[in-house]
C-alpha cells in the first residue's frame, strides 16, 4: 500500500510526487491519460516556480527547452505607453519562462521516472474516495486503492473534491477570450506585449519554436473563433498581420475565480487546480500550484515521519493567502484589458504611463512575475 497516492499527473501532480519520492515517501500517482495532452495550454513558468523545479531537478532542462521573457510592453494605437524590465524581478531567474505545459509535462515525467520508476500509472481513472479505517481507500476504474494519504491534483473539475463534498466558492466573470499560436513575425524578440486597445486587450508572447501567442478579449461574445478571424481580429486592434495558416488551432475560453478553505479534509489534501481556480490573464495558474507543492511535500513528509499536523495547517492557511493574492492580481489584469472609450480610456493610459515609470519598476516587474509576496518564504 502506498503511503501517498496522487491523483493528476499534471504540472502540480507530478512535481509533488517527485518532491515526496526525493523525501523517502511511498508515491503512486494515477492519471486518467494514457498519453499526455499535445496543446500548448499554459505556458508560463515565473522565478518562483522555477525556483522550485530547481530544487527537484526539472528547472535546467525547461530553461534549455524555453524562451525567456525579460520584458513587457504596452501598446495603444501603435504607441508606447510604458515598459518593464524584470532584471529586478528575481536575481537569478530575473525573467518569466515561456515554455508550453506538454514540455513541461514531459520533463516532469521523465524526471519522475528517474526518481521513482513505475511510480506513475497512466489509464487510471478515480471515481470517488472515502474513508477506510484508518486509511482512505481510492475508488478507481482498475479497483479500489488503498493509501494513508490522497493528494487531489486532479483539476478545476476534481473529482474527488466533489465526491469528498467539499463546497467551492465561486465568482464568475463576463469576459471571454480567444486565444492561438502562430509563426512569429512581429521582429519583438523577448518581449510579452500588450495592446490595450479600445475594443479590448490582445496579448502577445513569445514562445519557443519561433510561435507568438495571441489572446483577444472578446467582450462577452462566447461563439467559437478559427484563424481567420483570430488574425482578423488582431489586424483590426493592432495592425500585426498573421498567417492564418499558422495558426495552431484557436480555443475559446471564459474565466471564473473558483477557491476553498477547506484545502485538507482529514487525509484528502487539494492541491492546484482543484484547491483554486484563477483567470488564466497574466498566466500565474501553475505557478501557483508549484508553490503549494513547495510547502506541501515538507509537511506532508513531517506528518508522515511522526510530527503533529500543524505543518499541515499552515499549508492550508498560506495556500489560501497565495490564492487570495493572485486572485487580485488577475482581477486587475482582467479590469485592465475591458474595452474603454473616452475618459475612461484615458484614465486608464495615464495609469499604465504612472506605473511604468522607475520608481515603481521593481515593485511592479516583482507582483507580474509573482516574485513576492505570493512566494513561499
Amino acid at each position: 500500500m502506498p503511503e501517498v497516492v496522487i491523483v493528476g499527473a499534471g504540472p502540480v501532480g507530478t512535481a509533488t510526487a517527485i518532491g515526496l519520492v526525493e523525501r523517502g515517501v511511498d508515491v503512486a500517482v494515477l492519471e486518467r491519460r494514457r498519453q499526455p495532452e499535445t496543446g500548448s495550454r499554459s505556458i508560463g513558468i515565473h522565478p518562483p516556480a522555477l525556483a522550485v523545479l530547481e530544487r527537484l531537478g526539472c528547472a535546467e532542462a525547461m530553461i534549455d527547452a524555453g524562451v525567456r521573457i525579460r520584458r513587457g510592453e504596452v501598446r495603444r494605437r501603435g504607441r508606447l505607453l510604458g515598459e518593464l524590465s524584470f532584471q529586478t524581478a528575481s536575481p537569478r531567474h530575473p525573467y518569466v519562462l515561456s515554455l508550453p505545459q506538454q514540455a513541461t509535462e514531459r520533463i516532469l515525467r521523465a524526471r519522475l521516472d528517474a526518481v521513482a520508476p513505475g511510480a506513475l500509472r497512466t489509464d487510471w481513472e478515480a471515481t470517488g474516495v472515502r474513508r477506510h479505517g484508518k486509511t482512505m481507500r481510492l475508488e478507481t476504474s482498475r479497483g479500489p486503492l488503498d493509501a494513508d494519504w490522497i493528494v487531489a491534483a486532479d483539476g478545476p473539475h476534481s473529482v474527488l473534491r466533489d465526491a469528498d463534498g467539499i463546497a467551492m466558492r465561486v465568482r464568475r466573470y463576463p469576459d471571454r477570450y480567444a486565444m492561438g499560436d502562430a509563426t512569429d513575425e512581429t521582429g519583438l524578440g523577448d518581449a510579452a506585449v500588450l495592446y490595450l486597445e479600445e475594443a479590448g486587450v490582445v496579448e502577445s508572447f513569445p514562445m519557443p519554436g519561433g510561435l507568438r501567442r495571441w489572446v483577444v478579449h472578446r467582450g462577452a461574445d462566447p461563439a467559437p473563433l478559427d484563424a481567420p478571424g483570430l488574425a482578423a481580429l488582431v489586424r483590426q486592434r493592432t495592425g500585426v498581420v498573421l498567417d492564418p495558416g499558422s495558426i495552431a488551432p484557436t480555443s475559446t475560453f471564459g474565466i471564473r475565480h473558483v477557491w476553498t478553505p477547506t484545502t485538507v479534509r482529514g487525509r484528502l489534501i487539494l492541491a492546484g487546480d482543484a484547491a483554486h481556480e484563477i483567470s488564466p490573464i497574466g498566466g500565474q495558474g501553475m505557478t501557483l500550484g508549484w508553490l503549494d507543492a513547495a510547502q506541501l511535500v515538507p509537511a506532508l513528509a513531517d506528518v508522515i515521519g511522526g510530527a503533529g499536523p500543524a505543518a499541515l495547517s499552515a499549508y492550508r492557511l498560506d495556500a489560501a493567502r497565495r490564492q487570495r493574492i493572485a486572485a487580485r492580481q488577475a482581477h486587475f489584469n482582467t479590469v485592465m484589458g475591458r474595452p474603454r472609450r473616452g475618459i475612461p480610456l484615458a484614465a486608464r493610459d495615464l495609469l499604465v504611463r504612472t506605473i511604468a515609470r522607475p520608481a515603481f519598476e521593481r515593485r511592479l516587474a516583482r507582483a507580474f512575475t509573482m516574485a513576492a509576496p505570493a512566494a513561499v518564504r
